[in-house]
């Protein structure tokens, strides 16, 4: 397995589970922390697709946007 692949799968790990730990240890308030990691799950292809949708119900319901600055797709739909 390749040290990028191994990087990519610990990345998920923490989008998966939405562990604001390491974030809030860089300075960010834990709001902060957890609607980056929302947003960022949101966009990443490589997270299933049910905790993309709840990552996306989680933007909607605290009137948040896309990690693109762009609006969110409909409910139901994904980038």
């Amino acid at each position: 397995m390749s040290e990028l692949s191994d990087h990519h799968r610990r990345v998920d790990r923490v989008l998966m589970s939405l562990d604001t730990t390491g974030l809030v240890k860089l300075g960010a308030s834990p709001h902060v922390a957890l609607a980056a990691l929302h947003k960022i799950r949101y966009e990443r292809k490589s997270i299933p697709t049910e905790l993309r949708h709840i990552s996306g119900a989680w933007l909607r319901r605290n009137g948040m946007g896309r990690l693109t600055a762009g609006e969110l797709l409909p409910e139901g739909e994904l980038p």
